[in-house]
């Protein structure tokens, strides 16, 4: 999100969009939507329109990102891109999320998928709090 608003307040070149898609929606490519959630740092030249255009992180650089911040973090458990993906579905299952919601945000085709997130609720069903639930109020 930072990225978007630096790339908007610089008037940076939006997000590439495919040209049947460019031509049903001008602004399209502007739209914080369509832009990547983990953004390269560095623009890179489109060989046909020569634009200098900021694409999406590689999966292993966005490994190696995560890699390097677990061990500045001095986490010892294994933590991957997917690790991401599950915590995101279990908190929006721990906040009361419908199940199908998740599924769709996840893009699951079948929801018993999507069930493989709940097994976590069922051992912290216990009541106790994460730490974490105390920085919701935190959030700018």
């Amino acid at each position: 999100m930072l990225r978007y608003a630096r790339n908007q307040q610089q008037q940076q070149p939006s997000a590439e969009v495919p040209d049947a898609l460019a031509v049903k929606y001008p602004d399209l490519g502007q739209r914080w939507g369509w832009f990547w959630v983990f953004p390269d740092p560095k623009l890179s030249i489109d060989p046909r329109s020569h634009i200098g255009r900021r694409h999406h992180l590689y999966d292993e650089r966005l490994q190696r990102a995560i890699k390097l911040a677990c061990a500045a973090a001095q986490i010892h458990k294994q933590v991957s891109v997917y690790t991401l993906r599950h915590s995101f579905a279990t908190h929006l299952l721990q906040a009361g999320t419908h199940i199908r919601t998740v599924q769709k945000l996840l893009g699951h085709s079948d929801v018993s998928t999507t069930i493989i997130h709940t097994h976590v609720l069922k051992v912290a069903s216990g009541g106790t709090a994460s730490p974490l639930d105390s920085l919701a109020g935190l959030a700018v």
